[in-house]
């Protein structure tokens, strides 16, 4: 290994070596063609900066297209309900903002409104496990827009506790009316027992499992 003298660390010019110079010299058989090769690919080693809109695009396509078009779904369903919803006469209701720009206030306000008004293009209800599905998706889009400090399906985010409250019951009323509601001979819940599941976090989005198991009580309550 070749090491450095005293004279060759009290040069003046040590530092300001070309490191080009420096390895043809010490490795003669290194030609010039193949160094240049090596420094080139040294400096192209990595990718091109990306920006923030090439990290979107490349999430949502990984993303499942069942989850996407849900997605896509949800947020139109909700738009359109908005319109409708700011169409009426002014001062009779309150004008829905952008779900992306409001307060968590608007929020909740907004979301128990439309749970409870929210249609079918036929004018029939959703089931109740397609309205839990719709603020899924709805939840998803506002992660993807960059929302992060809302989770209005997270019982930790007290927060949103009424507008639980409010799709929970509204949840049970459209089951009550048998709507999406297949026969089984499943013992009920009761009400404490439900609200045990979800301290629990063993309904809700939190994980697959949650969201599984809030599915299936949709279909046996």
């Amino acid at each position: 290994m070749y090491k450095l003298s005293q004279s060759d660390l009290n040069d003046q010019d040590f530092g300001n070596f070309d490191i080009q110079d420096w390895c043809l010299e010490a490795f003669p058989e290194l030609k010039q063609e193949n160094f240049t090769k090596w420094s080139e690919n040294t400096t192209t080693r990595f990718e091109k900066p990306v920006s923030a809109t090439e990290i979107s695009a490349l999430k949502k396509n990984q993303e499942s297209k069942n989850t996407r078009r849900n997605t896509s779904w949800a947020v139109k369903v909700f738009n359109d309900w908005k319109s409708q919803r700011n169409q009426q006469q002014p001062g009779d209701f309150k004008i829905i903002p952008e779900i992306l720009r409001s307060t968590y206030q608007e929020l909740a306000y907004t979301l128990s409104c439309f749970v409870i008004e929210t249609r079918r293009a036929d004018d029939s209800p959703y089931p109740p496990r397609t309205l839990y599905q719709i603020g899924s998706g709805i939840l998803r889009y506002m992660r993807e827009e960059g929302v992060h400090d809302m989770n209005f399906l997270d019982v930790k985010d007290a927060r949103f506790h009424d507008f639980r409250k409010t799709l929970d019951a509204r949840m049970k009323e459209l089951a009550s009316q048998g709507i999406g509601v297949s026969i089984t001979q499943a013992d009920p819940l009761t009400p404490e027992q439900e609200d045990v599941l979800w301290e629990k976090k063993l309904l809700g989005a939190h994980t697959s499992k949650s969201y599984i198991n809030t599915e299936f009580l949709t279909f046996v309550l």
